[in-house]
Formats: structure tokens, sequence, C-alpha cells
């Protein structure tokens, strides 16, 4: 997923706009200034058949299941906000009857807990907003996979940001996928 979005990225024409959404199989996924012996326990992960991939955007890692949905919206760079689709989809969030808001980190929350984070890409005359949507993820492996096992303390690279998450269905229990793209795109 992550090659198709850089494909669709670098052939997209200039002065397009693109809104891309995927799931993932059960994956880690770093930003391009992370260590991964900092931020995930590699050693569990080989062990458990989980793999883990860099993407050319910054950001923190983050965990990918079928029940993650992710998001990606490419723009000219001369319209690029960093809040722009953070604020869209919290809205659309509140129509599902759940208590979005976006934090000065460019985070979504829901009563105070992460449901989603982003990362950006600028490049040439095009950019870039993606991130995840916690729909009803398997919080015990992400919360297991991205505890660094390493006891490595003085390396180079960018740490995430702790941050607690919850779920989607939390709020509303039994939330599908599609419902949340059709409130994204029928807005």
């Amino acid at each position: 997923n992550l090659a198709l979005e850089e494909y669709l990225f670098q052939h997209l024409k200039p002065g397009s706009r693109l809104l891309l959404f995927y799931r993932s199989n059960p994956s880690v996924i770093i930003g391009r200034n992370q260590n991964p012996w900092l931020e995930c326990d590699l050693k569990r992960m080989q062990a458990e058949g989980i793999p883990f991939f860099r993407r050319f955007s910054g950001g923190g890692t983050v965990y990918h299941d079928p029940e993650n949905l992710n998001y990606c919206l490419m723009t000219p760079r001369e319209e690029f906000e960093r809040n722009t689709a953070t604020s869209l989809i919290a809205a659309a969030l509140r129509q599902l009857d759940i208590p979005a808001s976006v934090s000065s980190r460019n985070d979504i929350l829901a009563a105070e807990k992460k449901i989603s984070g982003s990362a950006y890409r600028l490049s040439g005359e095009k950019a870039y907003h993606h991130g995840t949507l916690l729909i009803n993820t398997d919080l015990g492996r992400l919360t297991k996979y991205l505890s660094a096992g390493s006891s490595i303390s003085a390396a180079k690279g960018t740490r995430s940001v702790l941050s607690p998450v919850t779920n989607l269905s939390a709020f509303v229990p039994g939330i599908k996928a599609e419902q949340i793209i059709e409130a994204l795109t029928s807005g």
C-alpha cells in the first residue's frame, strides 16, 4: 500500500488532487527519520511474522492491521495546509457521533485519546497528508509491537511521541470502514 501511495504521488500531475483509502495486513510502519531499534520490538515482530516498513514521510511509528483505515490526501503544494485533512476528518467523525477534535499536534482525539495520527510529505509542486484511523485495531498488538525491545539508549533517530490511543468502536460499536469512507466522501 505504501508503494502504491508513492507511485500515485510520483505520477500525480501537478495541480491534481487525490484522496486514497487503504487497509493493510498487520505491520509496523516507521517514519523516514526513525530508528526501528528505538521504536519497536523487532525480535517479537520477527518471531510473530510482523514486517516493518519505512515510509517517505516523517511522523511517528504506527501499527497497521485490517481494522485500521489509512488515508492519504494529495494536493498541489501551494494548497497544502497541515490541518486541512484532520479538520475534515474530525468533522465527518462527529457526524457519526464520535466526539472528535484536533490536537495542537494535529492528531485527531476522542475523549482525550488519539484515534488518528498524521504525517506529511512535500516534494516539488506536490504534497500529501496521510494518516491512520483506529477503527477496531488490536490495541494489545499495537502496544506490544510499538514498545522498543532494545536497550539502545544513545542512537540517532527521531523518537515517536507516545500517546494514549483508543478505537472508534469504543464510541460507535460495530462501526465499519465503509461508514467512515462514506462520511468522509459525502460532504
